[in-house]
């Protein structure tokens, strides 16, 4: 079971990603690639946080994305093919993409504490 202190982290993590959304009609070309990546990748990670919160079963595919990095080098977003894209120009982006990495990490420290 997780501890109250880190449920509530947790908690806080979830609410403070949901004040944080991008229009995808605010992007064209590649950034609208990315930008419906990030919108997936918001929805999956938060999934996998409510189960955690609520108990429920961690499939070894949800461990398995979790193990991930979503971002490297603090602003390149990790495509689902592997390549990379800067997002510095792209504040908003950038900044959701944060707060997915965030509590993707999150999630994955305490699937591994749950797991010892």
């Amino acid at each position: 079971m997780v501890s109250s202190e880190l449920k509530k982290r947790l908690e806080a993590e979830l609410k403070d990603l949901s004040t944080t959304s991008i229009d995808l009609e605010d992007y064209k070309g590649e950034l609208l690639n990315v930008a419906f990546d990030i919108y997936n990748s918001d929805t999956f990670i938060a999934g996998i946080a409510d189960k955690i919160l609520s108990g429920d079963i961690i499939t070894k595919g949800d461990k398995n994305i979790l193990a991930i990095p979503l971002i490297v080098d603090n602003t390149f977003w990790v495509k689902n093919n592997g390549q990379t894209i800067d997002l510095k120009n792209s504040r908003q982006l950038l900044t959701l993409a944060e707060k997915i990495e965030n509590l993707r990490k999150i999630c994955r420290n305490l699937i591994l504490l749950i797991s010892n």
